[in-house]
C-alpha cells in the first residue's frame, strides 16, 4: 500500500516506511499524517530515504518525529539531509554520521 503526500509517495515497504520524491516543508504535514495511516497502529521499524529526491530540514524534523513515535533506524538518509543533522548536533537522535556515513545507514543504538 502506497500513499501521495504532496510531492512524495510513502509505502510500507518490509516492516519500514519507504520514502520517495520530495520532503519539502510545503508536503510535510501531509507525510506525516499519511506515514501514520500507513503504520496503523504498529509502529514501522525504519524509515528508507533511498528515494528522496530533494529534501530541506523540514524533512529532519519529519525524521525526529518519527523517531520520538518509536521508529529505529534512519536509512538511506540524503546527503543534504545529513549535512543539516551534522550542523545542528543531531547525531545523538538520528545516528552516527562517523561510523554509519559509509553504509548510509543511521541508527540509534
Amino acid at each position: 500500500m502506497a500513499l501521495e503526500a504532496c510531492h512524495c509517495a510513502i509505502s510500507l515497504l518490509d516492516g519500514g516506511l519507504r520514502f520517495e520524491g520530495e520532503l519539502r516543508f510545503d508536503g510535510i504535514v501531509t507525510a506525516l499524517r499519511a506515514a501514520r495511516a500507513l503504520a496503523g497502529d504498529s509502529v514501522p521499524a525504519f524509515a528508507d530515504l533511498g528515494g528522496v529526491t530533494d529534501c530541506d530540514s523540514s524533512a529532519v524534523a519529519l525524521m525526529l518525529e518519527l523517531r520520538r513515535q518509536g521508529v529505529r533506524e534512519i536509512r538511506n538518509m540524503p546527503a543534504e539531509m545529513r549535512a543539516i543533522v551534522n550542523a545542528c548536533q543531531l547525531e545523538g537522535l538520528l545516528g552516527d554520521s562517523k561510523s554509519d556515513c559509509e553504509s548510509g545507514c543511521f541508527e540509534t543504538r
